[in-house]
């Protein structure tokens, strides 16, 4: 293990809690006195801050006991930004000393933050040590690869998420913090795939989810939870409401479908299909960007990737040009404009070109700004107005840029190579491949 300050953890949170006034990180506790100095790889000794009622809760992971046993403490801890004091609430590792899962931080609604232990229960705490407890027993549903985590539903103070018990086995659940606000919302019978309801998506004052084939509705109450659409094949893969429709990708047997169906009228229309290998190879995503309903299809083993737009026909669903060879996974919307990293070159390219997909147009053209991207955006975000991401020079130099969709509107920002980002009151919070933190606003950068 190594000694993991707070240091870090001060300069992020002093953009994450209103209270804590502007000023240079300090450490406020050494953890785990005594061994090696913190490192880049260390950084994972600590995660998931979060702010509740004027406190911050983080999880630690600091060795205990005998080192022979290589026995590990897996706690909440709080810091109250006010005082500086801090706090462990509950150790969260079970009884066997052996972690099932790693702990999640779920959401927070501001008073009460949910998370899970390493037996995948679901927990609740308020900041203090008697207000977190477990709650009613019930086992949060690991997300698969490509799923939505639990989703903090439309009033801000609900999770939604799948709920697994022994008595019921795996259901639709709802949250809000308490024992009593902690129940089931629907016993569905098992469908053909066996998978559990998955997908929470926010639609209006409603959230809804998949569950094989079929997609739910839900108000939050057991009552108000009903079966939406049922549609032909195994596995619902997306759901996109727009408007007064909701689209849904579908797979079944070597073919992703996509659906539309009118909130109005009740009716369901199948508008495209796509071959699909059922791994990573060969299929289909879709998603709404910058009001369009786009999809992106892909075949790796021929080295093809495009993108499609649908107004919600078979015939208004058309391919968009230019085809490429790489990219298009991640889309952005920033205004009305689509930007997305691709190449059309060399598969697995270095880097890749910048592309914009102007309101209105079916075709993309290359956004003429001297940077390329070097992992298809994966890592970029959205703030102020803009797109940031880690942009490349022609000599392969690593930077942080920022772009509206514009050749104008496109510019290097700071030489730092951006690894993660993090949002935070207004602020945008940077750290680079060597691990330093930058704090970001719309008038200047500080170190």
């Amino acid at each position: 293990m190594y000694r993991c300050s707070l240091a870090l953890l001060l300069l992020l949170l002093a953009l994450a809690v209103p209270v804590l006034a502007d000023g240079p990180a300090h450490l406020v506790a050494d953890l785990n006195p005594g061994l090696e100095n913190f490192t880049a790889e260390s950084v994972h000794a600590f995660s998931s801050y979060t702010a509740v009622n004027g406190r911050v809760v983080f999880f630690g992971f600091l060795p205990e006991g005998s080192p022979a046993l290589n026995q590990t403490q897996c706690s909440l801890w709080a810091l109250d930004v006010a005082s500086g004091g801090l706090e462990r609430l509950v150790d969260l590792c079970n009884d066997e000393g052996d972690p099932r899962f790693d702990p999640r931080m779920l959401a927070s609604t501001g008073t009460v933050a949910l998370f899970t232990d390493v037996s995948a229960r679901l927990w609740r705490t308020d900041g203090t040590a008697a207000g977190t407890f477990p709650l009613r027993g019930v086992q949060v549903a690991q997300t698969l690869p490509g799923f939505r985590e639990p989703l903090l539903g439309p009033d801000g103070r609900t999770l939604f998420f799948t709920g697994c018990t022994a008595a019921a086995g795996c259901q639709p659940w709802r949250s809000d913090g308490s024992r009593a606000g902690t129940q089931g919302l629907a016993s569905l019978p098992p469908n053909r795939t066996g998978t559990p309801p998955a997908l929470y998506t926010p639609a209006g004052n409603r959230v809804l989810f998949a569950y094989g084939n079929e997609v739910w509705s839900t108000d939050g109450t057991a009552a108000g939870t009903h079966l939406l659409i049922r549609i032909p094949g195994l596995i619902v893969r997306t759901i996109v409401p727009q408007g007064s429709s909701i689209y849904v990708l579908i797979s079944s047997q070597g073919v992703y479908t996509v659906w539309r169906f009118d909130t109005s009228s009740g009716k369901l229309r199948q508008l495209a299909s796509f071959p699909t290998d059922g791994g990573v190879f060969l299929g289909a995503t879709l998603q709404s960007v910058a009001g369009r309903v786009l999809i992106r299809q892909f075949d790796r083993l021929k080295n093809t990737d495009s993108l499609w737009e649908t107004d919600g026909t078979p015939g208004g669903t058309r391919r968009l040009r230019p085809s490429f060879t790489s990219g298009t996974g991640h889309l952005y919307g920033v205004g009305r404009r689509v930007i997305f990293a691709a190449g059309r070159g060399t598969p697995n390219a270095p880097t890749e070109p910048l592309w914009v997909l102007e309101p209105g147009t079916a075709t993309a053209h290359p956004l003429q700004a001297a940077v390329s991207t070097g992992n298809d955006l994966e890592t970029a975000t959205l703030f102020a107005g803009r797109l940031y991401f880690a942009g490349y020079d022609a000599q392969n130099r690593c930077s942080l840029w920022a772009t509206d969709g514009t050749p104008g509107g496109s510019r290097k920002i700071q030489d730092l190579c951006p690894s993660q980002f993090r949002q935070a009151l207004g602020r945008l919070v940077i750290i680079d491949s060597d691990r330093k933190s930058t704090r970001l606003n719309s008038s200047h950068i500080t170190i």
